[in-house]
Order: structure tokens, then C-alpha cells, then sequence
């Protein structure tokens, strides 16, 4: 059986690397629910990554194995998070692959939430 100071080393061992790094980031500005937080070593989100979310859809749908899809979601299954991908690059690169497959002149548009908290919309024909 451990002794109480070796668990209470243990959890000092875990948790004080932890509290200094919060502590500098609420020195560097970081309030809960405002802007991003400043990065330093020891933070919880070290090795965060920035993505861009965002809303795919065809109109008229593509054509697909389980259906006609109007958008990215529709495929998923309904309890499933939606296909992610790091930039609106990548989701713009599904929505030529759903082009592939429509049967008609297609238009597919994004719109994306940015890690700045901005919103960007945009949109292509299909070839």
C-alpha cells in the first residue's frame, strides 16, 4: 500500500505543471468564453489544432451508394459528428468529388466557421 505523501507527491507531480500554465495564461489575457487563449508550455491545449468547420452542400444532390445527398451531413448517420477536415480547401476538394457524381450541373457551397470565430462562405460550379 502507497503511503499518503507518495500519493500526495504524485498528485503534486501531475498537478502543479498544469496550475502554473493556467496561471500564465490568465496573466497573458485568457478569460473563460472570450478570446483564444495565448499558447505556453504545459497548457492544456499545447498541441491544439486550428480547424475550420464547415457546411457542404450540392444543389441539385449528388449522387451517391445511399442516396441522393443534398449535403455532407445527409450520408452520416444521425448520432455521428459530420466529416472534418483541417481547411475549407479540404471540404471544397469533397465537394468536387460529390460533382463527380452528379448527374446534372451542380452548385456546391461552403460555409465555414474559421478559428478566428469569423464566418466565410463561398461557392463553385460544377464542371
Amino acid at each position: 500500500m502507497r503511503s499518503p505523501r507518495a500519493v500526495a507527491a504524485f498528485l503534486a507531480l501531475l498537478i502543479l505543471p498544469q496550475a502554473y500554465a493556467l496561471a500564465r495564461q490568465f496573466r497573458l489575457g485568457f478569460r473563460p468564453l472570450g478570446r483564444a487563449a495565448t499558447r505556453v508550455p504545459l497548457s492544456w491545449d499545447m498541441f491544439a489544432t486550428s480547424i475550420e468547420r464547415c457546411g457542404l452542400t450540392w444543389s441539385p444532390p449528388a449522387a451517391a451508394p445511399s442516396g441522393r445527398p443534398a449535403s455532407l451531413r445527409d450520408p452520416m448517420p444521425r448520432l455521428e459528428w459530420d466529416i472534418v477536415g483541417d481547411s475549407a480547401e479540404q471540404y471544397e476538394q469533397m465537394g468536387r468529388m460529390g460533382c463527380a457524381r452528379a448527374a446534372e450541373r451542380a452548385r456546391v457551397e461552403l460555409r465555414c466557421a474559421r478559428p478566428d470565430g469569423t464566418w466565410e462562405e463561398r461557392g463553385f460550379d460544377c464542371p
